[in-house]
């Protein structure tokens, strides 16, 4: 399964939430979804947004892992 590592990767840029909704003009959904790991799509254009206001690659922000065991139910 593949996860985003929005929030791990922005909290260690200092961006939160909110900065990263004003800043990238993306919608708060969309954040959070992302920030939460609650989607199943992801957005190419977005993806790349944030990847580009972080200062990372797009692949910095994805991580291929494991299924937890939660997440399966």
């Amino acid at each position: 399964m593949v996860r985003l590592r929005l929030n791990e990767v922005s909290e260690q840029k200092g961006f939160n939430m909110s900065q990263l909704q004003r800043q990238s003009g993306l919608t708060i959904g969309m954040i959070r979804r992302y920030w939460y790991n609650e989607t199943t799509e992801v957005n190419l254009e977005a993806l790349d947004k944030l990847a580009t206001l972080l200062g990372v690659t797009p692949g910095e922000l994805l991580e291929h892992g494991e299924r937890k065991a939660e997440d399966s139910n």
